[in-house]
């Protein structure tokens, strides 16, 4: 696939995105973009895809600063209500290395790990080993969508549309679910969303009791140690008690 048709879909993806974000403000009375994602709506969704457990566990991001790479992309392309998990580079490739403050070669491995997964975390419209000078437009398609989510369920919530989500529900649903890359119908009903939560906490997905970390991991094995030198501790103390019991008694 050429440059120039992968900018072709990514124009056409963003022009999509576009049409769904207004789409969400006319079903909200005509509100401004800014009032379905505004400042703390990203947040909510910018802080879950930032996570450790969406970083390390769901998206496979081993390194530290892989993560805190994924994390400033993600911050980047959601700057600002319309973004909408766009963002357009100036300077090519180091212009965005320049962005994140980072290296140009290793954000280019990383990048390009990202873009080869089963389901691209990232889309470029540039080829990521030819040209690092041609990159003009990124985006995070998984970012995409949650962003499209999110003014949905709040336009449907504005507009008191039958069966929406409550302001609860879209936090639950958004820390649960971006960890394990699955982004809900649009018109997912409570009932369902209901049912959803609760089959994910059984799973034991969520942010809050998801897979064990490595510092808990470390911590657990740290006290499973101290337990098991506090038996063999007793145990010596034990038979030096008893020794010396007989020995008296002797």
């Amino acid at each position: 696939m050429d440059n120039q048709q992968d900018l072709e879909e990514l124009h056409s993806e963003l022009g999509i995105a576009e049409v769904k974000l207004s789409y969400a403000c006319y079903l909200a009375g005509g509100c401004y973009p800014s009032q379905l994602l505004g400042p703390r709506a990203r947040h909510l969704v910018v802080r879950a895809f930032s996570s450790e457990l969406a970083a390390r566990s769901g998206f496979g991001m081993r390194q530290k600063t892989m993560r805190a790479r994924w994390s400033q992309l993600i911050q980047l392309t959601a700057a600002t209500p319309t973004a909408l998990g766009f963002f357009k580079i100036e300077g090519g490739l180091r212009g965005l290395a320049q962005e994140l403050s980072t290296d140009h070669t290793t954000l280019s491995r990383n990048l390009k790990t990202w873009a080869e997964r089963p389901y691209p975390l990232v889309r470029t419209d540039f080829d990521l080993l030819s040209d690092c000078k041609s990159l003009g437009w990124i985006q995070i398609p998984l970012l995409t969508d949650w962003l499209i989510w999110t003014a949905e369920q709040r336009a449907r919530l504005e507009s008191g549309q039958p069966a929406h989500l409550y302001e609860k529900t879209i936090v639950g649903l958004t820390e649960h679910m971006i960890p394990i890359g699955i982004t809900p119908p649009c018109d997912i009903t409570s009932e369902e969303a209901s049912g959803l939560m609760d089959a994910i906490k059984a799973s034991k997905k969520s942010v809050s009791s998801g897979p064990e970390t490595l510092e808990a991991r470390i911590r657990r094995l740290r006290e499973e140690r101290r337990e098991k030198f506090r038996k063999i501790w007793r145990k010596g103390y034990e038979q030096r008690e008893e020794r010396r019991r007989l020995a008296a008694v002797a």
